[in-house]
């Protein structure tokens, strides 16, 4: 667990022996340290991940500071500055289209010094049941600003495209860590599918050796049982730990001039479980920011609207602080399971039927603890 005192530092040999002819021979060529300041501060420009992701969005076309604005989340004097420091080092242009000012790169060198860049830090794309993320491989490389990262990764029109970013970690307490962030940058706490997803790479990739292990996340520790086939792991099944709640059972609540009724749930992360008929049919983009940001809940909440199909299985759809709707979300079948049974309308084992898939979840109350069962798959590795 953790990072041996041997792998703190580069490999280096055992004996000093310096290679006079070849260090005399770089040094014949090697640039005056003025030059290797400039290009030193020109490397620096691309330290900061908002100039990079204004970059990549000119590298896919001509755009007016509104349009990157808009695409980057961002203030346009925010983006005017850093447009402005681009500018300097000569790796912008502009030019005047009527009371428009169109901004591109300017020239091919610009493109090929950022796809060579994007050559260097390795990525897989995994999905749980659809709830899908980008996950890095921290044992073997690093991501300088995670949160600036998950905000470029996640877009799905300029990025690889997720929920989010996750970073597998080495651990001192445990087999491996789990760092997470929404595609908003905003840092995760808990996510269901995104600790299968852990548990799948790390065991296919060799970072541990057995079927069951322990992933530190924000919210404690969480053990993972895994079924491998053919040595590769195909359903993992997750002990969330001890469920919360943390409201009234059946609680009132106002919002957007309706009253609803929730039952909150915590798995490490906020949920509010809302029962409702209709769910295929709500329009969840209105009414879940609504939720989320309500004052009823300082930290913002996950939101699961959920109508119960019968004593054994629900149906459920989730919009995610931080992220919007997904497809599914592994803490919020588990809150929805806690929420149901505490306010009668289940057995202790349900299935939740999300729109990625299913989930199989089971709340023992004797050790009262959650137990949540799913798949999780590689969707593709790249670079970036």
């Amino acid at each position: 667990m953790g990072i041996r005192e041997d792998e703190k530092i580069a490999p280096h040999c055992e004996f000093i022996h310096v290679h006079d002819k070849v260090v005399k021979r770089v040094m014949d060529v090697m640039p005056e340290g003025e030059e290797l300041q400039n290009l030193a501060e020109f490397f620096r420009i691309f330290g900061d991940s908002t100039r990079i992701r204004i970059l990549y969005a000119l590298s896919q076309s001509e755009l007016c500071v509104c349009d990157i604005a808009s695409l980057l989340g961002m203030g346009q004097s925010a983006i005017s500055h850093q447009l402005r420091i681009l500018k300097q080092m000569r790796l912008v242009k502009f030019r005047r289209e009527g009371k428009s000012v169109l901004y591109s790169l300017a020239d091919g060198h610009i493109q090929t010094i950022l796809a060579q860049g994007m050559e260097h830090i390795g990525f897989t794309k995994m999905q749980g049941i659809g709830n899908d993320y980008v996950y890095v491989n921290c044992f073997e490389e690093t991501v300088e600003d995670p949160c600036e990262t998950a905000k470029m990764v996640s877009d799905r029109h300029f990025g690889i495209g997720s929920d989010g970013l996750i970073l597998i970690k080495p651990s001192d307490v445990a087999d491996c860590q789990m760092d997470m962030y929404n595609l908003d940058g905003s840092r995760g706490a808990m996510c269901g599918n995104g600790i299968r997803c852990v548990g799948k790479y790390a065991y296919d990739h060799g970072i541990v050796d057995k079927p069951e292990i322990d992933v530190e996340t924000p919210s404690g520790i969480k053990h993972l049982s895994m079924k491998v086939k053919d040595g590769k792991v195909e359903l993992v099944t997750v002990d969330m730990g001890r469920p919360v709640p943390t409201s009234e059972i059946g609680e009132p609540i106002t919002v957007d001039g309706k009253e609803y009724r929730f039952t909150g749930v915590s798995m490490g992360n906020p949920h509010a479980v809302v029962f409702m008929d209709g769910i295929k049919d709500l329009e969840i983009e209105k009414i879940g920011p609504s939720f989320e940001s309500h004052e009823r809940f300082p930290d913002r909440t996950n939101t699961e609207f959920v109508e119960v199909v019968d004593r054994g299985h629900v149906n459920m759809r989730v919009w995610e602080r931080g992220s919007g709707e997904t497809l599914a979300c592994g803490t919020g079948a588990c809150a929805t399971v806690v929420a149901c049974i505490l306010n009668g309308l289940t057995d202790d084992e349900v299935r939740v039927t999300l729109l990625g898939g299913d989930l199989l979840i089971r709340w023992d109350r004797e050790k009262d603890t959650v137990f949540m069962a799913g798949p999780a798959a590689e969707v593709f590795h790249g670079e970036i």
